[in-house]
């Protein structure tokens, strides 16, 4: 692992070790006597090397599992939550719910967030933005799927440019577990570089960070469902610290509640309720992390219907595009470079990938060219028959209904018209990627950075982003599925569809996202995308 020192005193790396701050601390409660070190070739270690070694693979320890502990936890909850557990009972998801629903989260949910936040801010006590990443795609089990794809040829050698077949994704328990635990990896990673700590206040009577949470925590009470007085001070003291002066904290509220709520009519015998105005609707975030799943249903119904009335009542009405989330609160700068993670090249790989997925209806894999797909369905050949699909033949597939569905359908515009998959976390992560590119670009500048982030945020320019929207896989390159304009269509060259701009312009073009029901137009998340 990298320990972080200042470049002016990393002359070697002896020294880079001995004043790392960890493991100096480790070093002082390691007796020289327990430690020994024993080398393949060469003279062993004396009691004092020794106890260096081991107080430096020790410290390598402590801060992999001040990242890996927490994030254990986060993916089981989630994992939990979409009911990939079901077999381990009530129980479980009992322990799940209260793990992520307020007031409990607080104490257990939440924490552990900041805890990944920090190994992946780096700083030499966390893990940095790229081994942060990889922990995450190993503990949500998408190493092999939210990558680019890879081809084959029959000798097993890889091939850049041929149809012979592709490398499938590693094989789950069940085949669908895969699209669960993509949304659920998106979805950590919107709250890891959303949800950070806000910067300390500059005195005892500055209160920007608190009154910032706390409108952010009542205007998604509010979006969920009307609320009463007491209701939605409930919901905004979610904010609040135990050591946050009482009395500040509800002048606050009763300041945000005038302005973000009004108040609905008094009902006989019952205490007025408030929703929220639709000149703020454009505040919500379709990932914040106080609010559940079928709470976060009736919110996009909601701030849909008030975005559309405050749509209706500008001087062009219909006409005005609304970004899917306003850019993300400014964060504590020890926690800043966590968002550096929104611009490798790993989580561009992801993006692509599952836009693929969304675009050919809910293959991991592009199909493949008809007459290879007949040819091989004559030879017996079912790795290139079932090239798209990411199980091969093993007998839990069958339930696959993707694989039934379009075991023998060629791919086409009216396949990508007739896809269901969802695909609103990874473009609220492109949504994040632009808010934050400036600030990140800028972030070493501002701040004193380890040589990983220094590195990252050093290569940020809107340039390079543009490049990185158009850049396409070498095993994307001349893929059938993708081409121009069998068989899919374009109003334009069709160049560069392998890219993240590339597929996000063929799905906008070929995807049915009117439907067959006026009303489910213009409700939910089809109307925040």
């Amino acid at each position: 692992m990298i320990l972080f020192v200042s470049p002016k005193d990393a002359s070697t790396t002896e020294h880079i070790i001995s004043s790392h701050l960890l493991i100096t601390l480790l070093k002082s409660v390691l007796r020289s006597s327990n430690c020994r070190v024993v080398w393949s070739q060469g003279p062993d270690c004396t009691p004092s090397e020794a106890q260096s070694v081991s107080s430096a693979i020790a410290g390598s320890k402590v801060i992999h599992s001040l990242g890996d502990h927490p994030l254990r936890c986060l993916a089981a909850a989630q994992q939990i939550e979409r009911h990939l557990w079901a077999r381990n009972g009530s129980a479980a998801a009992g322990m799940a719910f209260n793990y992520g629903s307020p007031p409990l989260c607080k104490s257990f949910r939440d924490l552990d967030l900041t805890l990944v936040q920090v190994a992946a801010a780096g700083y030499g006590l966390g893990l940095g933005p790229r081994r942060t990443f990889t922990l995450l795609m190993s503990r949500y089990s998408m190493d092999g799927y939210l990558c680019d794809p890879v081809r084959r040829n029959n000798t097993g050698q890889l091939a850049v440019r041929n149809n012979t077949g592709w490398v499938n994704p590693p094989r789950l328990q069940d085949p669908d577990h895969a699209v669960s635990l993509a949304e659920a990896f998106f979805t950590t990673v919107i709250l890891l570089v959303t949800e950070l700590p806000p910067p300390n206040p500059i005195s005892s009577k500055d209160d920007t960070g608190l009154r910032r949470s706390m409108r952010r925590e009542l205007l998604h009470a509010l979006a969920a469902e009307s609320r009463s007085h007491s209701e939605a001070f409930a919901a905004a003291s979610l904010a609040v610290s135990p050591r946050s002066d009482t009395e500040m904290s509800r002048t606050i509220f009763k300041e945000l509640l005038r302005d973000i709520a009004k108040e609905n009519a008094q009902r006989a015998g019952g205490a007025p309720t408030y929703e929220l105005r639709p000149s703020c609707s454009d505040e919500y975030d379709p990932s914040f992390y106080h609010l559940r799943r079928n709470e976060h249903q009736h919110a996009m119904d909601c701030v849909a219907r008030l975005r559309k009335a405050k749509n209706l009542s500008t001087k062009f009405p219909g006409r005005r595009c609304l970004p899917l989330v306003v850019p993300p609160l400014e964060a504590h700068p020890r926690f800043a470079p966590c968002r550096l993670i929104l611009h490798l090249s790993g989580m561009d790989a992801a993006i692509r990938r599952a836009l693929l997925f969304a675009l050919t209806g809910g293959e991991w894999l592009p199909p493949p060219e008809p007459s290879i797909a007949i040819t091989a369905s004559n030879s017996g050949d079912s790795d290139i028959l079932r090239s798209g699909s990411s199980f091969g033949s093993q007998r839990r597939f069958e339930r696959s209904s993707s694989y039934n569905k379009k075991e023998h359908e060629e791919f086409s515009p009216a396949v990508v018209a007739q896809s269901s998959v969802s695909f609103l976390e990874v473009l609220q992560v492109l949504t994040l990627q632009i808010h934050t590119l400036t600030s990140m670009t800028e972030l070493h500048k501002r701040q004193e950075l380890d040589a990983e982030c220094l590195t990252i945020s050093q290569s940020l320019s809107v340039k390079s982003y543009l490049e990185r929207l158009i850049f396409v896989p070498q095993s994307l390159d001349d893929c059938w599925a993708l081409r121009c304009p069998v068989p899919l269509p374009s109003a334009g060259s069709g160049n560069n569809r392998g890219s993240i701009l590339g597929l996000l312009i063929a799905l906008y073009e070929h995807r049915n996202f009117e439907g067959d029901d006026k009303q489910d137009e213009e409700s939910g998340g089809k109307f925040l995308a």
